[in-house]
């Protein structure tokens, strides 16, 4: 493809995916808890209050309730406090802090529009790709994919870190593929980064990290000691990426906590019983029973009184389960940093415990996740590892590429069994090198049916 192909694919992707964003969920807020705190800590940073929530900002309130009519927000819209926070990753509230200076009352439109640009832009890289390797046969398998496969059109573009790994995820697999005319340290600086804003994105990546930059060293040079000095370049850069992250929050907290609250608030529910009676999949029980034991006795946090779960179940408009009950009580107990730590040393602790006396079940768990993560899609993932193995036995020329992206799917794979499962989402950020993997095998079948 040369460049002006490049601009009318880049056209025609966006022009696609934005007219379904707009047309789908124009500029109507998306009915998620996550969003609503990325939007909130965002709004604070656009009107220069750091990195913060503010519960009480009227004019933040205002667009929420404004098209609450049926009570859809009541869930949000209820919360209280103001207070420095280190629960969302930094990546999605500075990106939208910026659309919200540029857009303050349009926000949520012109977030989708830009998540439909940069998914183009990820999509003309995996284009690329699969074009230069594999000529029209790739191009159109990747095209297919991209804009057919049902996975990835329900959550990208999204409100959701899904998305954006999604895009940088197709970077890594562009800089694997496509990187060897890039000098070494030019490379090394282009993975170094991407890799870390990607973990600023969403944090369950500094877990795999390693696994991506041997992956991409691999997949740019053949000498052993070059790939590891690569390898550790990048690390290192991408952990400096990371740094003003991980220094404002030990700074913020005063105590040893550089990735945040979040892992620890989910802690219960990547490691105990309930984990693995659920296979691994997100429930939010774990979380409520770290801070509410059965007996109803020595709570680790301070439930405020008058919260129950009766009391919440209006705050859903389609009724409620254990999960948002979860969330709910996150968000009535959490008014303050102090509180918002509390809520993850509980998790934490709960998650010791258990592994102390439950570490023998470790393996079996992590297994359980990787089951659980493809089982709404089987049929599709089976197909999808057979092309890729097509593709690896019948282009030899590109066998080293597709190891390094099997690699990359190993890395996102680990990265669940190592937390828990959400549903489809957490499939979507190894689709980028699954999608590659898929359209080289069509590749390798076509070339063997002309050899036939």
């Amino acid at each position: 493809m040369r460049f002006p192909w490049r601009v009318l694919l880049f056209v025609s992707i966006f022009a696609i995916e934005a007219s379904v964003a707009v047309v789908r969920d124009g500029n109507v807020p998306p009915v998620v808890g996550d969003s609503a705190e990325v939007h909130n800590i965002a709004y604070n940073l656009a009107h220069g209050r750091w990195y913060k929530f503010d519960w009480n900002d009227q004019r933040w309130r205002a667009l929420w309730q404004t098209p609450n009519n049926d009570g859809r927000f009541d869930f949000i819209v209820f919360r209280t406090g103001s207070y420095p926070t280190m629960f969302r990753p930094p990546l999605m509230p500075v990106l939208v802090a910026g659309i919200l200076g540029l857009f303050p009352n349009n926000s949520f439109v012109a977030w989708r529009i830009f998540d439909s640009a940069a998914f183009a832009v990820a999509a003309c890289l995996l284009c690329d790709v699969t074009f230069v390797h594999g000529g029209t046969v790739g191009l159109v398998a990747m095209l297919a994919l991209l804009l057919g496969e049902p996975v990835r059109r329900q959550f990208v573009p999204g409100w959701w870190t899904e998305g954006l790994a999604f895009d940088l995820v197709s970077c890594v697999v562009w800089l694997a593929a496509r990187g060897s005319r890039i000098r070494d340290l030019r490379y090394v600086a282009c993975a170094g980064v991407v890799l870390g804003l990607l973990c600023l994105d969403r944090p369950v990546f500094v877990l795999v990290t390693p696994i991506f930059c041997l992956a991409l060293a691999a997949a740019h040079s053949r000498s052993t000691s070059a790939i590891f000095k690569m390898a550790l370049g990048m690390l290192l850069l991408s952990i400096l990426v990371q740094a003003p992250w991980f220094a404002r929050n030990i700074a913020v907290s005063g105590r040893m906590l550089p990735m945040g609250t979040q892992g620890g608030y989910n802690a219960p529910d990547d490691y105990g019983d309930l984990a693995l009676a659920n296979r691994g999949s997100w429930t939010g029980q774990g979380i409520l029973n770290a801070w509410l034991p059965p007996s109803g006795t020595n709570s680790l946090i301070a439930i405020p009184p008058g919260y129950t779960k009766e009391s919440f179940g209006s705050l859903w408009s389609t009724g409620f389960t254990d999960l948002r009950y979860g969330a709910l009580i996150y968000a009535a107990v959490c008014t303050s940093l102090q509180s918002e730590i509390a809520v993850s040393d509980a998790g934490q602790q709960a998650a010791t415990a258990w592994l102390r006396v439950n570490y023998s079940k470790v393996p079996k768990l992590m297994v359980e996740k990787a089951i659980t993560l493809t089982r709404f899609e089987r049929p599709f993932l089976a197909a999808a590892a057979a092309l890729c193995m097509v593709g690896f036995f019948y282009l030899p020329e590109l066998r080293i590429t597709i190891l390094c992206i099997g690699l990359l799917i190993a890395g996102c794979v680990l990265s669940v069994m190592l937390t828990h499962v959400v549903f489809y989402r957490f499939l979507i950020p190894l689709l980028p090198p699954l999608y590659t993997g898929v359209a080289l095998g069509f590749v390798a079948i076509a070339r063997l049916r002309r050899l036939a």
